[in-house]
């Protein structure tokens, strides 16, 4: 992580893996913080489009790459963690984020309105999407490369909602956090198909999300991989001007 942002923090009973500091801080105060649960949550997927073209022209020449890499994860947790989400797991150059999830404070368990899942996860994936043009431009002036339209890039972003299961698996000597259900597969789905500077999501996310974004159908009803039925998918517009 850049300098000023906390790194991961490591589970307390293994090596095998990193936590989110919000789920750190819980499990510190009960080891059965993080034992697997059903719980609603909204699930967001962001990606880099492009990064892997920038990965292949640069080859063994990877400082700059890490560089970039940190800062757009760093920034992208702070959006997270400003909007009440935990990051579960960061991948390569995209990372899965949770928001509503009761893992870490079971008292929050029960049912929620679907607005106080979904908003605060279109909030952060807002927020990104205007800040990532700017850090995109930055990566382009500072990249030094013969062609500097290989820096050009843009981030894709898929929503949806439902239950999920969330929590530690034991595995032996190691340790890891699950997260799985329809909505994290239908989150992947829709930021796979999202265009760059897209934020793709569900039709529940839409309709939690209605009066505070604007949304745009994205095409006729679409068939998605291991996803049972067509699904209507909606692109974000522009939140309104009270939840800025």
């Amino acid at each position: 992580m850049s300098a000023g942002t906390r790194g991961p923090d490591r589970y307390e009973d293994g090596p095998g893996g990193f936590l989110d500091p919000a789920l750190a801080a819980a499990l510190a105060r009960d080891h059965s913080a993080l034992d697997l649960r059903t719980t609603e949550a909204a699930v967001v997927f962001w990606d880099i489009s492009g990064y892997s073209r920038i990965a292949d022209a640069l080859q063994y020449g990877g400082t700059e790459f890490l560089r970039n890499i940190q800062e757009f994860l760093a920034g992208a947790a702070r959006a997270v963690h400003r909007n009440h989400g935990v990051v579960h797991k960061f991948l390569g150059d995209g990372l899965i984020a949770v928001f509503g999830s009761s893992l870490g404070d079971p008292t929050t368990a029960g049912s929620r309105p679907d607005s106080e899942l979904a908003r605060p996860a279109l909030t952060a994936a807002a927020e990104l999407l205007t800040d990532f043009p700017g850090l995109a431009d930055r990566w382009v002036a500072s990249s030094g490369a013969p062609d500097p339209e290989i820096w050009r890039v843009g981030l894709r972003c898929g929503i949806a909602m439902g239950d999920v299961h969330h929590g530690r698996l034991d595995l032996g000597p190691m340790s890891s956090l699950a997260l799985l259900g329809h909505a994290v597969n239908l989150a992947s789905r829709c930021c796979a198909g999202a265009e760059p500077g897209q934020v793709l999501v569900s039709e529940r996310v839409r309709a939690a999300g209605d009066g505070a974004f604007d949304f745009h159908p994205a095409g006729p009803p679409r068939t998605l991989k291991n996803i049972s039925g067509p699904q209507q998918l909606w692109s974000v517009g522009a939140p309104h001007r009270e939840v800025l």
